[in-house]
């Protein structure tokens, strides 16, 4: 379950319908929530015929429109470095026409890696509270495309972050959330997922709450998360097969990401 307490302060982003930050106040899970979305109050209105915005009007919460994550400008907007915990629920770019596409740049892969990355990063210099609880969530499904973003261990190179943990993350408990279709009015299947947890401090107090990874520095392959392997055979035919190949692919497009990213931090700094 995801690890929430009562008296945290808590920024929901990407909060398409709005309906999970309404569920974490009907449900007593929170009771200071500030939610964000990408879309106008119109455009939610119009793509969702049930939403969480009438709800929220009741209980006198103040939902913030045009909120873009990967954006400084608009975590410059809301009260600087206020939260406890800030969630992201299920992330995905569409495939085409998404902010962060271009022609001839990087695969959606790499796209929805960038998107989340610079949440991790904004969330955490402009998000959290100091002092507070220090938290930082991802809720994604464990199929694909989702689990070919590698989550646990790509995202936060050269970040002030430690990755903690994941826990299972149960929908059924959230009554009246829905979960969307990132770009239009339909609902999407329940499959298995996690909330993934991120903080500035290392040996936080939740982490003997979550789940943890399995090490496959020598039992198997920790880019697609197989093994381990009882026999060289059987690792041999790990490495030659399309995922293995698909997903070292992913990395090194991502690697060189990351070494253009850095480039262009020190040339800013210089």
């Amino acid at each position: 379950m995801m690890i929430l307490e009562k008296d945290w302060r808590v920024l929901t982003v990407g909060d398409g319908d709005l309906s999970f930050s309404l569920s974490m106040i009907n449900n007593d899970f929170v009771k200071l929530v500030t939610p964000t979305v990408l879309d106008t109050k119109g455009k939610v209105l119009a793509k969702y015929q049930t939403n969480g915005i009438g709800g929220l009007q009741r209980l006198d919460i103040d939902c913030k429109y045009q909120f873009d994550v990967t954006s400084q400008d608009s975590w410059k907007l809301l009260l600087p470095n206020h939260y406890d915990v800030v969630i992201f629920q299920f992330p995905l770019l569409p495939a085409v026409g998404s902010e962060l596409s271009f022609n001839n740049g990087p695969s959606i892969n790499i796209r929805n890696r960038i998107l989340l990355r610079k949440f991790l990063m904004y969330a955490t210099k402009y998000g959290l509270r100091e002092g507070g609880a220090n938290l930082i969530y991802i809720t994604s499904k464990d199929v694909k495309p989702y689990i070919d973003w590698n989550i646990e261990t790509t995202l936060i190179d050269n970040l002030p972050l430690s990755y903690l943990g994941k826990s299972e993350f149960d929908a059924g408990r959230f009554t009246g959330y829905t979960l969307r279709n990132v770009d239009r009015d339909k609902v999407i299947k329940g499959t298995k997922a996690y909330t993934y947890a991120w903080s500035p401090i290392e040996q936080h107090t939740i982490s003997n709450q979550l789940i943890q990874n399995i090490d496959y520095t020598n039992t198997g392959c920790r880019y697609c998360k197989a093994g381990p392997f009882a026999t060289e055979q059987e690792q041999a035919g790990h490495l030659n097969s399309a995922r293995h190949k698909r997903m070292i692919d992913f990395e090194q497009e991502w690697r060189a990401y990351l070494r253009c990213e850095n480039t262009k931090s020190k040339h800013e700094e210089g």
